[in-house]
């Protein structure tokens, strides 16, 4: 699905807020502290998948497909920091 220039540019300040509340959180800045003192260095990655909102008398689009899915040890460090993952 092609965005257009406003719904890129939603995306792009979703993108900055949870990179601003990520970095601004305790808990999370303490998790990836622990990570770093164990001599790892975690890399976060965030993804939005926007698609359309369904009319009332159906879809309009197929669901988009997921690109990548979280490995079993990315699931077990997100966890770590209290990152819920669906």
């Amino acid at each position: 699905m092609e965005l257009d220039d406003k719904a890129k540019s939603a995306s792009e300040k979703l993108t900055d807020a949870v990179n601003a509340a990520a970095n601004e959180s305790d808990s999370v800045v303490e998790a990836v502290s622990r990570l770093r003192e164990m001599g790892y260095e975690p890399r976060l990655t965030f993804q939005v998948e926007l698609a359309p909102i369904e009319p009332a008398n159906g879809p309009a689009e197929p669901a988009a497909e997921k690109v990548e899915d979280f490995t079993e040890e990315d699931r077990k460090a997100l966890r770590r920091m209290l990152i819920r993952v669906r």
